[in-house]
């Protein structure tokens, strides 16, 4: 366990920042954009997740700076904004077609 502790240690430099965050997205900092609104950062992440899907020559680095990114900004917010198809764990949401069936 000691050795697995020291393995993760080494790979974990610092932690992400909201600069950082933000360019990972491909949204505009803080000084053009003060608020960031919910539903950008959703619509960034799926867009980005969705290009970088494994069956497209995605990789599972890029995927995960790009799921970060998006729970570091989303942390702020209720949980129920941060829902998506790509969340693990989570049911993927239904269209409203989809729904009505």
């Amino acid at each position: 366990m000691n050795e697995f502790k020291e393995k993760m240690g080494s790979m974990i430099t610092t932690p992400m920042t909201r600069e950082e965050a933000l360019q990972i997205l491909n949204i505009p900092k803080e000084s053009e954009q003060p608020n960031i609104e919910p539903d950008k950062v959703m619509e960034r992440f799926e867009t980005l997740i969705e290009k970088n899907q494994s069956e497209r020559g995605g990789s599972f680095y890029i995927q995960s700076k790009i799921y970060f990114a998006k729970e570091f900004l989303m942390q702020d917010f209720p949980a129920e904004l941060n829902k998506s198809k790509f969340n693990p764990g989570e049911a993927p949401q239904q269209s409203e077609s989809e729904k009505a069936e």
